[in-house]
């Protein structure tokens, strides 16, 4: 007989001991906390967050074999997320998520499209920062102090996984300090609220509704898709510092020391007669650099940057970082057994790594002329015989027939594929291209924005809605 079938018999006293109990705890119930979630959870908190988060949806170029054994440019869509810190417009991402694109749309909470701009992006920390025009100002973000979380505080996390735009998932603070070998001055938050793909770049709030990271990296076993539970945030503290570069200069520019830092072991905490295993040890220093000239040797522990603790080399590179060049930063260091303070000068970081800008213009030919056609990127032909032979249209089908889709023109962006045929514009049916032609130049006169097609789409019909300027067909 299993342990679990004699355990009826001992039923009665389990209960007894319970009801014996109830008095007390019904006598002493447990003060609420002035800032504990509220009892309906974060629904209007949420509600407030909601217009301050976008979808981002991109459209970059892709190197694709063809049927005949070559390759062709292609179009590719991808999406992520982000969120409004400047009611003028501007929009924090992450760098992966416009990375290399040639065209950028946001869309908003309400369901507006908006075409954005890429302002600049870092290349050390995986952030970015766009730029869209709208007519009346925008919801912003509230940003919070990451440095004051602690593993277990809830969090609250908004994005656009899958595509799916406006999701809101929930968890808590899982642990500090993460390093995921991103960058020399990795400080992720851990979380397990869910994220997957397209959460990228979407905001991570505190219980109060204030931006306390960027939702940027998940981890799935086996290179699998799926959350399961091990979320990475970018701090709010890291990011401010990120923007405040990129709006200032377009770039970001960082202090620097020259020296190889490690961070203090267990071992080497004894060794070196500290109390704790905290701070970075230095391992090097080259002969006649500021650092050396300056007194720093290797061995030296530092505690301190400007009386605020370091925990290790990544909060050491993070404190010299954030160091305008020209500056002093002044080391708490332990050294010989006992603390000394050294002022070492901060120079400008040399490496590319950190270096930030716009991206690099496509310069294969064929993708820019295709990008800058002056017309909707359609080739279209009346309905033949043999058309219909050729791409399987019915017989009851009448219309225009779509041959060629000029890649990343403006169908192509619109997912307007060859085979499909257009059936009527602007509610009128077509038969021919100049028909088609003729009624979006009237469109365009009329000073509208968008011309709406009705196509056939393998027997089954769809309006498409395609953006229309003046001086384009």
């Amino acid at each position: 007989m299993s342990p679990a079938a004699r355990s009826p018999s001992r039923a009665p006293r389990l209960l007894l001991a319970l009801a014996l109990s109830l008095p007390f705890a019904l006598a002493a119930p447990v003060a609420a906390r002035a800032d504990d979630p509220p009892a309906t959870g974060y629904a209007d908190v949420v509600a407030k967050l909601l217009p301050t988060v976008v979808s981002v949806y991109v459209r970059l170029p892709q190197e694709q074999q063809t049927s005949n054994g070559g390759t062709e440019i292609a179009n590719k869509s991808e999406q992520g997320s982000g969120f409004i810190i400047d009611p003028r417009g501007y929009i924090v991402t992450n760098r992966h998520v416009i990375e290399g694109a040639y065209d950028i749309i946001v869309v908003m909470e309400d369901g507006r499209q908006l075409r954005a701009q890429l302002v600049a992006k870092s290349n050390a920390i995986d952030l970015a920062l766009l730029k869209v025009y709208a007519s009346k100002p925008l919801p912003t973000v509230r940003f919070g102090d990451s440095s004051k979380l602690r593993p277990g505080d809830p969090v609250i996390a908004i994005g656009n996984p899958l595509g799916l735009g406006g999701t809101v998932t929930a968890g808590i603070v899982s642990a500090l300090n993460r390093n995921l070998a991103e960058s020399p001055f990795d400080d992720f938050i851990q979380i397990d609220a869910s994220l997957n793909h397209g959460n990228s770049g979407g905001p991570l709030f505190d219980r109060h509704g204030e931006l306390i990271g960027v939702n940027t990296a998940f981890f799935a076993p086996g290179g699998g898709n799926g959350s399961v539970g091990l979320g990475f945030s970018i701090p709010s503290n890291n990011l401010a510092w990120i923007i405040r570069q990129l709006r200032s200069h377009g770039e970001v520019r960082a202090g620097w020391i020259d020296w190889q830092t490690q961070s203090v072991s267990d071992e080497i905490a004894q060794a070196f007669g500290l109390p704790l295993p905290t701070g970075a040890i230095v391992v090097s220093v080259p002969p006649g650099s500021p650092a050396a000239k300056a007194g720093i040797k290797s061995g030296d522990i530092v505690q301190a940057v400007d009386n605020q603790p370091v925990s290790d080399a990544r909060a050491l590179g993070r404190a010299i970082a954030t160091t305008p060049p020209g500056d002093l930063a002044h080391l708490n260091i332990w050294r010989d057994g006992k603390g000394i303070l050294v002022a070492v000068p901060v120079v400008a970081w040399q490496s590319t790594d950190l270096l930030s800008g716009l991206p690099p213009v496509i310069h294969d030919a064929e993708v820019q002329k295709a990008i800058h056609a002056p017309h909707l990127g359609l080739t279209m032909e009346p309905l033949t015989e043999a058309l219909r032979k050729q791409w399987k249209v019915g017989p009851d089908v009448k219309g225009v027939i779509i041959t060629h889709v000029e890649p990343f023109s403006v169908a192509d962006n619109h997912s307007v594929r060859a085979g499909m045929v257009v059936v009527s514009v602007s509610g009128k049916p077509v038969s021919t291209p100049d028909q088609i032609k003729q009624l979006v130049s009237d469109r365009r006169e009329a000073a509208a924005d968008h011309v709406p097609f009705l196509v056939n789409n393998k027997g089954e019909l769809l309006w498409m809605a395609l953006p229309i300027s003046p001086g384009k067909q």
